[in-house]
């Protein structure tokens, strides 16, 4: 994180969120089907559950996407302010 110095505190606590929450999101991908897997032994319940994990992302990603474009940028800040 070389240079992030200069961009000051508030981008620095941004970046350590986006950090915190990347490692946060890692650990639940990686320990949801291993405690799936000490729960069950059948691999179709094991591979639902990283199924489960990732639908949300499937399925809602596009139509965001989509609200984003089409939705004016002041009333959306609005919206989530």
């Amino acid at each position: 994180m070389a240079g992030t110095g200069r961009l000051g505190k508030p981008f620095n606590r941004v970046l350590m969120a986006y950090a915190i929450s990347n490692v946060g999101d890692g650990v639940t991908f990686a320990a949801a089907p291993l405690l799936a897997a000490s729960l069950t032994r059948d691999p179709v319940q094991v591979s639902a559950v990283g199924f489960a994990l990732t639908l949300p992302w499937v399925l809602l990603a596009p139509v965001t996407g989509v609200i984003a474009d089409r939705v004016s940028r002041p009333r959306m800040l609005a919206a989530v302010a």
